[in-house]
């Protein structure tokens, strides 16, 4: 059952967050986000969604000052749209650097430990980073929930991919998700009977049949494993 709010509130963001009660609160509106938060409130939930980023952030002006800035840094990494917030800092590619084993670097954003290094961002603002995002949306592999017991190294996963699978399912659909089965069917990746992606894959660039055709049928040993060699094109978020 829905919580009564008369219309007037409904339409006053100001009045509707001021009040106290909520069934949920939600950090940040990226895509994971919004999806929950749509979820909830379809299950009549209350919900509030607090986001680091301005409220001039949702409007078309907004998006235009993004593509403004972008052509007026002097440093072009894909936080650079971005104005900075001191009070929600965001990690930025050119404050990498490498490291040795072992070493710290703990002045950027993000604390890093050597010998390697991520440039992983994620941006904080209305949308999150949806606003860079190229929306390639491969699902993990089986073995990616037990790192530790197989890699040594992390930690293994409270869950695993059956688990999740049918999360997938409405994360893709939500996404509009374009990819053909039998192309992202590797490396145990399964499927249920049937399932069809809501959108039809992509066929393969100019460059990318190039390139299959000198590479494709090419086997890799790794570890005392052979693995063929195919190129195939990346599940596409197309919403």
């Amino acid at each position: 059952m829905l919580l009564s709010i008369d219309a007037a509130r409904r339409t006053d963001i100001q009045a509707v967050s001021a009040d106290s009660d909520y069934d949920a609160v939600i950090i940040g509106s990226g895509i994971s986000g919004a999806i929950i938060a749509s979820e909830l409130s379809k299950a009549g939930k209350r919900v509030l969604v607090l986001e680091a980023g301005s409220a001039t952030d949702r409007t078309l002006r907004g998006y235009q000052e993004y593509v403004t800035n972008f052509y007026g840094a002097a440093t072009k990494d894909n936080q650079s749209p971005y104005p900075v917030n001191l009070n929600a800092p965001m990690p930025r590619s050119p404050e990498l650097r490498k490291l040795q084993p072992g070493e710290t670097n703990a002045s950027a954003y993000m604390v890093q430990s050597g010998p390697y290094v991520t440039d992983t961002t994620y941006t904080r603002v209305f949308g999150g980073t949806t606003m860079h995002w190229e929306a390639k949306t491969p699902r993990m592999l089986q073995e990616d929930f037990k790192a530790k017991s197989l890699f040594g190294q992390g930690v293994d996963w409270p869950l695993n991919y059956t688990d999740i699978e049918a999360d997938y399912q409405i994360a893709e659909r939500e996404i509009g998700v374009s990819a053909d089965v039998d192309d992202q069917t590797y490396l145990d990746v399964t499927f249920p009977k049937d399932y069809v992606f809501p959108m039809q894959g992509l066929p393969l660039s100019y460059l990318d049949q190039m390139v299959a055709k000198g590479i494709n049928g090419t086997d890799v040993k790794l570890y005392g494993e052979t693995y063929p060699i195919k190129v195939r094109p990346y599940p596409q978020g197309r919403n």
